[in-house]
């Protein structure tokens, strides 16, 4: 069971991930070089072309970063970073959590 959840845990995670990164791709495929002939006299070109630069780069950075996240998210799965993070965080204070928790949601 606990490597069941564990898949389907990896499966979300790289799931949302490949989505996320086709929506984008499709988003920056419609972001056109010039202005639209509707906002000309309206939108100044220049700084148009500037936006349009800042969202390319803008993008280029999100896809490092989320793969980034992607992977050091992967090899703390992988290497049980977790349960390394939660041995650290039953040596930083022995206090229990759970009987307190059962409690609150019993008077409920």
């Amino acid at each position: 069971m606990t490597q069941t959840i564990f898949i389907i845990i990896i499966i979300v995670l790289v799931f949302e991930y490949l989505t996320s990164r086709i929506l984008k791709y499709l988003n920056n495929t419609w972001r056109g070089k010039e202005l639209p002939k509707e906002l000309k006299g309206i939108y100044d070109e220049e700084k148009y072309k500037k936006s349009q630069e800042y969202g390319k780069i803008n993008s280029r950075f999100d896809l490092v970063m989320s793969t980034f996240h992607l992977i050091l998210i992967l090899l703390i799965l992988f290497m049980g970073g977790f349960a390394y993070f939660d041995e650290m965080a039953h040596n930083f204070s022995k206090h229990p959590v759970g009987p307190h928790v059962n409690m609150c949601v019993s008077e409920f």
